[in-house]
C-alpha cells in the first residue's frame, strides 16, 4: 500500500505544504465549523418554537405549574435571551473558525504554488 501512496499525485503534491503544522490547524478549524452547523440549527429551530407558541399555552402551563399566569411575558422573554445567547456564541465560533480554515488553506495553497513554480522554472 505505501508504494501506491508514494505514487498518488496528491501525495506528492502534499509533501510542498509548509508549515504542515498549519494542516492540523486548518483540518481543526474545519473541524469546529462543521460540528457547530447541527447545532445552530437545532437551537435555531428551538427559537422559532419558542417564538411561535400562543400566549395561551403558555399560561396554561403556568397555571398548571400552580405560578402565576401573568408571568407568561417574563419566561417567554428569558427563553428568547437564553437561545439568542447561545445563537450569537455558537455563530462567533462558527465564525472564527470559518476565518482560521481560510486563512490556513490560503497560505498552503499559496506555499504549494510557490514551491512547484520554483522546481520547474
Amino acid at each position: 500500500m505505501k508504494p501506491l501512496r508514494a505514487q498518488s499525485d496528491f501525495m506528492k503534491v502534499m509533501a510542498f505544504n509548509s508549515p504542515k503544522i498549519a494542516i492540523v490547524f486548518a483540518v481543526f478549524g474545519v473541524a469546529v465549523a462543521g460540528i457547530c452547523q447541527p447545532f445552530l440549527g437545532w437551537i435555531f429551530a428551538d427559537l422559532l418554537i419558542t417564538l411561535s407558541i400562543p400566549v395561551e399555552f403558555i399560561k396554561v402551563r403556568l397555571a398548571s405549574e400552580g405560578k402565576d399566569t401573568e408571568l407568561w411575558k417574563s419566561e417567554l422573554e428569558t427563553d428568547t435571551e437564553r437561545l439568542a445567547i447561545l445563537m450569537t456564541i455558537l455563530g462567533g465560533v462558527t465564525f472564527v473558525s470559518y476565518i482560521i480554515k481560510s486563512y490556513l488553506f490560503t497560505v498552503l495553497g499559496e506555499n504549494v504554488t510557490i514551491r512547484i513554480r520554483e522546481l520547474l522554472y
